[in-house]
């Protein structure tokens, strides 16, 4: 596996980043798709995720003019291209000096560190690493390790590390993503928190290749992430046999001091700026969606960024995901996609009807993608004349990957119009 699919292959991960990614996603694929939950979960973070590189070498560069008070203006004066010094506040000699960066560490630390947490009497192959110096195409930053770890007995397990700043928080990823993993997250004496989890390579699914993962966030936002595959690399096997190593050993390599120089070094860089935000704030959009459940439900699990927020809630008919997705300057993006022909043969039943004041609403029943397609997920998607869209979706389960867990999704087609078409969300 390459240094740059490690990165890419996110639906490895503990992924926590789901509002972003359903709202990059759904920026990016046309259509009305109502599966924003997990359609777009690998596509978004890498979007979202290569949107804060750009933004963070720009403000290395900015860092850089700030902190040294110099900058380079090419073609001036008698020498081309010499260092020119911005005039500024003067620094007295008595003036304590800034204290060093950390140094980089490089792929071959990685590799080194690595191996000297696992057990030994191992052997090692397939041996991959980026350090933290940066190269011509990646900033400083974020530093990965992995290779495939052997014990001589015929078994074998992939293994990797990754120390960067963290974009994932320090909650489990929602059970609408990875439905099928253990996941637990413990604060710790020193203000870290580790996350664990037993799981699958593949997240939507409760079988083939095991996957062990922890991660260790620090106070400073730097993680430490590892991950252990069960009979060889990373989707090298469709086998469901346990990783070598056990949670606990995962556990304690993610908490190893051992990581210190790497986080360090990568907590020295600048820090890549939030995404702007581009709808409504979650906990408003939450509050107002909850008053569209039935009468004594209550919410299990809820998870939300700007423009978006997912739940899942019971009424004692069994659990049911909710997830609404608010979106301005949709009409060239969306507006020529409503329709149902899209959908054909995949859609249960399928209407498009023009409301009074222009907009257009589809409401959709349809198989599940997910998980053998025994879950349904039903919708409303409204786009207004301003280019304002609502789309609305109830899964008849607290994930589209998993077994349904009642007749039908908590909030009905009827229901799921209402929610859809109300004028409050426009004034959110």
């Amino acid at each position: 596996m390459s240094e740059d699919s490690r990165y890419d292959e996110d639906e490895n991960g503990l992924v926590r980043d789901l509002p972003g990614a359903l709202r990059a996603a759904s920026d990016a694929f046309p259509g009305p798709s109502p599966d924003l939950i997990d359609r777009g979960h690998t596509r978004g973070r890498r979007m979202r995720r290569n949107r804060r590189i750009r933004i963070g070498v720009a403000g290395a560069a900015l860092a850089a003019v700030a902190v040294s008070g110099a900058y380079v203006l090419p073609g001036l004066g008698g020498d081309a291209d010499k260092e020119q010094t911005a005039s500024g506040p003067t620094v007295s000699s008595g003036s304590p000096t800034p204290s060093a960066a950390p140094p980089a560490v490089s792929a071959d630390q990685m590799l080194t560190t690595l191996k000297s947490l696992l057990p030994q009497g191992g052997t090692f192959t397939q041996e991959r690493a980026r350090g933290t110096e940066g190269t011509a195409d990646k900033p400083a930053g974020g530093a990965f390790a992995s290779l495939l770890y052997s014990d001589g007995k015929g078994g074998a397990t992939g293994i990797d590390v990754s120390v960067e700043r963290s974009l994932n928080g320090t909650k489990c990823p929602p059970i609408q993503v990875r439905p099928y993993a253990a996941c637990t997250a413990v604060p710790l004496p020193d203000g870290s928190t580790l996350i664990s989890a037993k799981g699958f390579t593949y997240p939507s699914s409760n079988k083939g290749q095991k996957m062990w993962e922890a991660e260790l966030v620090r106070p400073d936002g730097v993680s430490v992430e590892v991950h252990a595959y069960g009979g060889g690399g990373e989707k090298a096997t469709t086998s469901s046999v346990d990783p070598l190593l056990t949670l606990a050993e995962i556990e304690t390599v993610a908490k190893s001091p051992a990581w210190t120089p790497a986080a360090a070094s990568v907590a020295s860089t600048p820090a890549p700026g939030s995404p702007p935000a581009d709808g409504p704030e979650a906990d408003k959009i939450l509050a107002l969606l909850k008053t569209f459940l039935p009468q004594g439900a209550t919410v299990t699990d809820e998870s939300g960024d700007s423009g978006y927020v997912s739940l899942v809630a019971d009424d004692h008919r069994g659990r049911s995901s909710v997830g609404i997705n608010l979106q301005r300057g949709m009409t060239d993006k969306v507006g020529p996609y409503m329709t149902c022909d899209k959908f054909g043969a995949q859609a249960l039943s399928c209407t498009v009807e023009t409301l009074a004041d222009g907009s257009k609403l589809l409401l959709l029943k349809q198989k599940s993608e997910k998980g053998g397609g025994d879950a349904e997920r039903w919708t409303a998607d409204l786009l207004r004349p301003d280019g304002f869209r609502v789309a609305v979706s109830s899964i008849n389960s607290y994930a589209e990957a998993a077994p349904p867990t009642r007749t039908a999704p908590i909030l009905d087609l009827d229901r799921l119009k209402a929610v859809a078409t109300d004028p409050q969300w426009a004034t959110l």
